[in-house]
């Protein structure tokens, strides 16, 4: 497979939606130019954890919407519902002033979009995660708009365990089961 590892202008220097905008361009472009990526004839699919989950998300969505086809995105531990910063620090640096109207859009909380039509969806993460209870309600929306969905729990971790695989076995048997299931996703 080819793999593009798409770099994207950060808060607070850019604001929100400019990380996002970035994450959806390079989705556009990666579509368009899969032969000089390498991936002529290959599936496309997106992914990313925490943050990039959120991105992957929305542009999953965006894919949907433009008829950019799919196989598959992986979502792990992504942030899906923005409407629960509490932080006015962590709001302000994000969103600017704008949070009360940024918060419940697309590109801010996917789970209130429309989902029916998406890319089959690989959810991955832990019950210790602060975003736990945000990736089960994103599942089950993902479940009530019958998106096939492969959702995987792991039992003993918390946010961030796909950057431990080399110090936590733990991790890095989470990340082995979740790209077995990508790999089977795409075949």
């Amino acid at each position: 497979v080819a793999v593009l590892n798409v770099d994207y202008r950060l808060a607070p220097e850019h604001l929100f939606p400019q990380g996002i905008d970035d994450a959806i361009a390079a989705v556009q472009w990666a579509s368009k130019n899969l032969d000089r990526l390498g991936g002529a004839g290959k599936p496309l699919a997106v992914g990313g954890d925490s943050a990039g989950g959120n991105f992957a998300a929305v542009a999953a969505i965006v894919c949907r919407d433009q008829g950019i086809g799919l196989k598959a995105q992986v979502l792990i531990y992504p942030a899906t519902n923005m409407t629960g910063i509490g932080d006015p620090d962590i709001r302000k640096a994000y969103f600017g002033d704008h949070y009360e109207r940024d918060c419940r859009s697309l590109k801010a909380s996917p789970v209130f979009a429309k989902l029916d039509g998406l890319a089959p969806t690989l959810l991955g993460v832990g019950p210790y995660d602060f975003l736990y209870q945000d990736n089960l309600a994103y599942a089950a929306a993902l479940r009530a708009a019958k998106v096939p969905l492969i959702y995987r729990e792991f039992p003993t971790l918390n946010h961030g365990f796909f950057g431990y695989t080399a110090i936590s076995p733990a991790s890095a048997a989470a990340a082995d089961q979740l790209c077995d299931d990508l790999r089977a996703m795409m075949a």
